[in-house]
């Protein structure tokens, strides 16, 4: 899965691509256990190249800011390749049959 997602990040075309988030719940507990899920995967998009990524936290009001700019470009024969491979992967065959199988 992880390379499956990776194959589809490099199959789309990035230019200065710029993420600015500063997110908030009304109630700073809520916002604290949004960001415990959040936080870890900020830290892994940041370290991503070709895209500046940032988001923040807001504890004390209600907030959803986003400040994006740049280009992103999808090359459909690209993306129908990695999902071609995907659907001749014996793994996900092997998943599929799981997730369809009784009880």
């Amino acid at each position: 899965m992880i390379e499956f997602l990776s194959d589809i990040w490099f199959a789309v075309h990035k230019t200065n691509v710029r993420l600015h988030i500063r997110l908030g719940l009304g109630d700073p507990a809520d916002t604290g256990q949004l960001w415990a899920f959040i936080g870890p995967m900020t830290g892994m998009l940041a370290g991503m190249t070709g895209v500046a990524f940032a988001m923040e936290p807001e504890f004390l009001e209600s907030t959803f800011e986003l400040d994006s700019s740049g280009t992103i470009r999808l090359v459909p024969l690209q993306l129908a390749y990695v999902a071609l491979i995907l659907l001749l992967s014996p793994a996900f065959w092997r998943g599929v049959v799981l997730m369809r199988a009784p009880g």
